[in-house]
């Protein structure tokens, strides 16, 4: 699924969802980690993901998400896992978590399933002070 179509569907799916409750419910607050890495160290560069993760801090902000926002040279691996935990922890029950990461990803190498087949290789993220292993 393209970046854009992505996100369209997850404003699409928060709109929505956001009309459905009724105005005299208590909302949970949304809290929200975006993450834009445009300056990589050791691969390609991703032009415009800083400013689309500045995009989607305010457009969430203007909603009333808290949002934590890592750019370029912030958004190592540990802090990415470190600001996801805290968005995690702060997030009230109910309440909406969003993950919105603009960068890199990459293929992950399959693994063994618990029978011992070989499984599908999964996906992953690739922060700021990734770096390739060639094997």
């Amino acid at each position: 699924m393209s970046r854009a179509l992505f996100a369209a569907v997850v404003v699409a799916a928060s709109l929505a969802s956001a009309q459905e409750a009724p105005a005299a419910l208590a909302v949970p607050k949304d809290v929200a980690l975006i993450v834009g890495i445009e300056k990589y160290a050791f691969v390609e560069k991703v032009p415009g993901a800083k400013q689309s993760a500045l995009d989607w801090n305010d457009y969430l902000k203007q909603r009333g998400v808290a949002t934590y926002l890592l750019l370029d040279n912030e958004a190592t691996g540990e802090r990415i896992l470190d600001a996801a935990k805290k968005v995690v922890a702060d997030s009230a029950q109910g309440a909406r978590v969003w993950f919105v990461f603009i960068g890199h990803g990459a293929p992950m190498p399959p693994k063994l399933d618990a029978e011992g087949r070989l499984g599908e290789g999964e996906s992953g993220l690739v922060a700021v002070d990734a770096q390739q292993d060639a094997k």
